[in-house]
């Protein structure tokens, strides 16, 4: 029982996003845990032994005696279709693998989100970066001004997975190379090849940024630019594309439902013409 214990407490004590205050959490049995009166079941990670009774791999997790039928993959290591196909075989429907797939159909909401059909039982919803930056870059950008070329810059928080030569990840930054663009192309085959970027792991625990610097078909003022971000924030991409005006800093947004905030008051703009 200490791991379900441990795993409880961690749970409720998040040195990120706070206290979780929704309903009362609980230990029921080694397998399930209870919220409120809603038991869920929990399988141990694949560190632990086979001798503990705990599930070293996708298939061997009973999903369909638990009724789990759509299954987010973010372990980070079942990112291509033939190792995320053993959630299936655990008794999963769907498998929504966060993290670019490496031949997994992949979908961005506000990109391509409407091309995805139900038949398709593996889908990729690539990576962070990418859904930050394609939905501003395709709809924003690209379809009102045209973009010839780009670079972005990722400051990414730091991974738990992040290695360094003496481990001493929390007091560095750390040059990191990114597929956001790869996968920006891949779900807007208009931008493929036309974006490239780099990326900084930081020593911070959530919230990343986005610095992205286009050069435009159609000559535009920043104030066209904004002005087309806040319609599209208030219209057709309402809920997961926010701006903002306030000086704020990274962890303002932890929390925040919109997948990116677009601050309308950091940015620069140059006539090279």
């Amino acid at each position: 029982m200490l791991y379900e214990i441990v795993q409880t407490n961690t749970f409720e004590y998040d040195s990120v996003h706070g206290q979780w205050k929704n309903r009362k959490l609980k230990v029921q049995d080694s397998k399930v845990l209870l919220f409120g009166e809603k038991s869920v079941a929990v399988f141990a990670n694949r560190r632990m032994s086979k001798s503990s009774g705990s599930c070293v791999n996708p298939n061997e997790i009973p999903l369909g005696k638990t009724e789990a039928a759509v299954i987010v993959e973010s372990a980070g290591v079942f990112t291509d279709m033939d190792k995320a196909a053993a959630h299936l075989k655990g008794g999963a429907k769907e498998i929504v693998i966060s993290a670019p797939g490496e031949d997994a159909p992949m979908f961005v909401v506000g990109v391509d989100g409407k091309e995805y059909a139900s038949d398709l039982d593996i889908v990729s919803n690539s990576s962070c970066t990418a859904n930050c930056l394609a939905p501003l870059a395709n709809k924003v950008i690209n379809d009102r001004f045209g973009i010839i070329e780009g670079l972005m810059t990722t400051f990414h928080f730091i991974n738990a997975t992040q290695k360094t030569v003496d481990g001493a990840t929390s007091i560095n930054i750390i040059p990191r190379s990114t597929g956001a663009a790869k996968a920006i192309g891949k779900v807007l085959p208009a931008l493929n090849g036309k974006l490239t970027g780099m990326a900084f792991g930081l020593p911070t625990v959530d919230v990343s940024v986005v610095d992205l610097t286009v050069r435009l078909e159609k000559a535009a003022i920043y104030d066209e630019m904004g002005a087309a971000i806040k319609e599209e924030s208030e219209g057709n991409m309402e809920g997961f594309l926010g701006y903002a005006y306030d000086d704020v800093v990274s962890t303002d947004y932890v929390g925040d439902k919109s997948s990116r905030v677009i601050d309308l008051i950091c940015h620069m703009a140059s006539d090279l013409g």
